[in-house]
């Protein structure tokens, strides 16, 4: 049985659009007892969110065919979610997330799930500090059937799989078997030899996966989780630590990563290891100060599937606990903020369908672009002094190279921001056309989402071409497509016949491809 984890009090502020601000009507009542047949449902699984991620904190479990399911989805995130079971199939959790958006005005009474063929089972969508529990007999057939988030943007990062199959009775929990803990009481600015110290607390973790609030302690203890862990194939294997404070990670007795020391949590430091397929002993080490708390693990295999190894366990100092979020539904959102990584003069879009991205306007180009929610506004208008807003989902290169236009013969102008107006669109209502005085010329760009996968493509009309224009971008970082121009190297050559008006593709570059 996988355990919920404790709610926090629901302290964040939500500023969205109208329709994220009311509880949304029911499907149907919510069922507080279970079904006929449902009394002992094998198993019981508990997903939760991690919060300010777009992320599940659960990403894939298993069940046997035909059981019977008890799953409860628990909203301890900042803005509404739900989760929709779908058939097995490429492409079809997208599907059905696009079929959610065409769903318009009637999308918040039927709870953002579409009528499709290709959704099994659903919760509803759920408001912070809810929760919501379906019961269903899982499918006859086994194969994998993927699990999404359905809300405006969140189906690009938050999913999973229901894996259905004849499976074992000690993986039908989590990923570490025999998880056992034991806390400590202390102070430390670094990671203490637990060795020499008895122990507060212990216990097991029947759930299978590492969680510092069976701690049920806020500042100033240590605990240490020793599990097992089921390696399937032979390669080598990435740890991901992330925590706040310190850390370590410890494989068969060997230390692969760690993050010692009193600090914020930030990006994952990783270790690599070579192991072998079967069971390997796994050891995970943390001491919390004070402050903010933090612990996530994760393992990479050798095909690249990341498994949480850890239920996100994350709590931030009081002043630090209400954000603001602002959502993405129908219109675009156009905000004049200072974002975290961007610059002083950042205009921050939000468009519809959950891509997003930070213009500068001072040197009137796009800075980056990230995909899902949009923006927490909460350290700007909360924080003393103003802090830079968070961005709510991964962000993506565009290959920034300041304004991008250039005469024909290749020569800079001047360029000056001169404002921005909005621009009737198929998709969203409007969205934001920038323009800028370009030498002397007017020069109008609209930005969208790139068809069929992450990126933008920007929209340009010169009202003054002469013989035509060219556009540069870098190349070692996005890959651009054009249907106006001829492109060579990092430069896109526009004629002066479709310069007045042209358009430009431009998407990440994968690892591979660089």
């Amino acid at each position: 049985m996988i355990r919920p984890t404790l709610l926090l009090p629901a302290l964040a502020l939500c500023v969205a659009a109208a329709p994220a601000q009311q509880s949304p009507p029911e499907l149907a009542p919510p069922k507080l007892t279970p079904p006929a047949g449902f009394a002992n449902p094998d198993p019981e699984i508990v997903i939760g969110v991690r919060p300010a991620l777009l992320r599940y904190d659960t990403e894939s479990f298993a069940v046997r065919p035909a059981s019977k399911v008890k799953l409860t989805l628990v909203n301890g995130d900042e803005m509404q979610h739900n989760l929709l079971i779908c058939k097995p199939g490429e492409g079809v959790t997208q599907k059905v997330g696009m079929a959610a958006l065409q769903l318009g005005a009637e999308a918040t009474a039927k709870h953002f799930v579409p009528e499709s063929p290709d959704v099994l089972f659903h919760t509803r969508a759920i408001l912070p500090g809810e929760q919501d529990t379906i019961w269903f007999t899982a499918p006859a057939e086994p194969g994998d059937y993927g699990y999404v988030c359905t809300l405006p943007g969140h189906m690009f990062t938050m999913k999973g799989v229901m894996r259905v199959g004849d499976v074992p009775s000690e993986d039908l929990g989590g990923p570490l078997g025999g998880l056992r803990y034991r806390v400590f009481e202390g102070k430390w600015t670094v990671l203490p030899d637990f060795d020499g110290l008895e122990p507060a607390d212990q216990g097991e973790l029947s759930t299978g996966l590492i969680d510092v609030g069976v701690a049920e302690r806020r500042a100033d203890y240590g605990i240490r989780f020793e599990g097992a862990l089921q390696i399937a194939s032979a390669g080598k294997h990435t740890f991901l630590l992330n925590s706040d404070d310190g850390s370590r990670l410890y494989v068969g007795g060997r230390m692969v990563t760690e993050w010692d020391g009193t600090h914020p949590g930030g990006k994952a430091r990783e270790g690599g290891i070579e192991l072998s397929a079967g069971v390997h002993a796994l050891r995970v080490d943390f001491f919390q100060a004070g402050g903010g708390q933090l612990l996530e693990v994760a393992v990479r295999g050798p095909d690249g599937t990341v498994t949480p190894l850890a239920r996100t366990a994350a709590t931030k100092p009081p002043e630090e606990q209400v954000g603001i979020p602002i959502a993405v539904h129908h219109q675009s959102r156009v905000l004049r903020v200072h974002v975290e990584g961007a610059s002083s003069r950042t205009i921050a879009v939000g468009l519809h369908g959950g891509t997003n991205y930070a213009f500068d306007a001072e040197r009137c180009c796009v800075q980056f672009g990230w995909s899902g929610a949009f923006l927490d506004v909460g350290p700007d208008r909360l924080g003393r002094g103003g802090q830079p807003c968070k961005t709510l989902g991964p962000r993506f290169a565009v290959g920034d190279l300041g304004f991008p236009l250039r005469t024909f013969d290749g020569k800079e102008r001047p360029v000056r921001f001169a404002g921005y107006r909005n621009r009737p669109s198929h998709v969203d209502g409007t969205v934001p056309e920038f323009v800028f005085d370009w030498g002397g010329a007017e020069v109008r760009q609209a930005v969208w989402p790139a068809a069929g996968g992450i990126g933008l493509t920007y929209t340009f009309a010169v009202a003054e071409p002469g013989d035509g224009v060219r556009f540069l971008f870098d190349p070692r970082i996005v890959r651009c497509t054009s249907p106006d121009g001829l492109i060579d190297g990092g430069i896109v050559t526009i004629p002066a016949e479709r310069a007045k008006h042209f358009t430009i593709t431009l998407t990440p570059l994968q690892e591979g491809d660089r």
